[in-house]
């Protein structure tokens, strides 16, 4: 592993300082001190930091219940984390769903909230979409939760119909309006009945999770 590292020495994903030739760790001490964790107090549905209360002031002017039961996040998405999601997703380093996945199982874990759902869902992508990039993000982070033989990954279950652009430069409205339609369920069988931990890597509106929640409701999922 030493002469690994000379050739293609370990650098930290966000500032680029080297990492010691024996560390498994994607990000140097420093940067992985300024990772933070979402704790409570944290709102009910969408899972927000929060100061006070249950909700969050945008979950308490819902006029109607979201179809996702709760959202849950593992880290607020700042510097570094943004540098490790981009790495991940654009960069070509299907490896990260490893780390990524276990922290990620660890939030699953720990949450209590979680206790009677044990099946996984990862968000699909685009056909498209999965053609340029060569992999689902979301997917290889639902295989790697599964390895605890507390999860399963339902497989092939859902697909996405609509080619829709990216959501990234879009406001919560757009986001809603490009999402509607986008998926469907192709068997039902595996749906029906069951809690199911929707998986994708990056939270911003919901928009996303809420529209495949809902198609899933639709199906016969019960949370």
């Amino acid at each position: 592993k030493f002469f690994i590292n000379i050739f293609f020495p370990r650098i930290c994903l966000h500032c680029k300082n080297d990492i010691h030739y024996l560390s498994e760790n994607i990000l140097c001490h420093r940067c992985h001190e300024q990772l933070k964790k979402i704790v409570m107090p944290l709102c009910a549905k969408c899972g927000q930091p929060i100061d006070s209360g249950e909700h969050c002031y945008t979950c308490r002017k819902l006029k109607a219940p979201p179809k996702c039961s709760f959202i849950r996040s593992c880290f607020i998405f700042n510097e570094p984390m943004r540098s490790v999601v981009h790495e991940y997703k654009y960069n070509d380093k299907p490896y990260l769903a490893k780390t990524l996945g276990l922290w990620m199982r660890n939030t699953l874990k720990i949450n209590s909230e979680f206790k009677d759902f044990h099946f996984l869902i990862a968000v699909p992508l685009a056909k498209k979409r999965l053609a340029s990039r060569g992999y689902n993000q979301s997917e290889l982070l639902a295989d790697i939760i599964a390895k605890d033989k507390d999860f399963a990954v339902i497989q092939n279950a859902i697909s996405r119909i609509k080619n829709t652009p990216s959501q990234t430069t879009l406001n919560k409205e757009e986001r809603k309006t490009n999402i509607s339609g986008a998926f469907n369920v192709l068997k039902p069988e595996f749906i029906k009945g069951k809690n199911i931990i929707l998986i994708d890597d990056v939270v911003t509106t919901g928009s996303t999770l809420q529209e495949l929640a809902k198609t899933l409701k639709e199906a016969g999922a019960k949370k």
